[in-house]
């Protein structure tokens, strides 16, 4: 899965999940059905459950260590590129 960069900032409006469940989604969630079921949406703003919350997804992650689980949630995040931007809008005006 290619890290989606641009020079806008992520607005965590969530229309990456509601369209795509990513690899690790589909590996971990055994899961293809959009939207994602690892979708969360806190404080109006969507969340990646993967990165926010993993424990509550995988029986295999719930079973490690409290750092692990925190460096579980770094990559995670780098994987996505979290931060890095966003082409929601550059995919919705397709």
């Amino acid at each position: 899965m290619p890290v989606k960069i641009s020079s806008t900032p992520c607005t965590q409006c969530g229309y990456c999940c509601q369209h795509e469940v990513c690899p690790l989604g589909e590996e971990l969630l055994d899961e293809k059905q959009i939207p994602c079921k690892a979708l969360e949406y806190h404080n109006n703003k969507y969340w990646c459950g993967l990165a926010l919350s993993p424990d509550q997804y995988s029986d295999t992650i719930a079973s490690m260590t409290n750092w692990q689980i925190e460096v579980w949630k770094e990559v995670i995040k780098y994987l996505h590129g979290f931060g890095a931007g966003c082409d929601g809008e550059k995919v919705q005006s397709r």
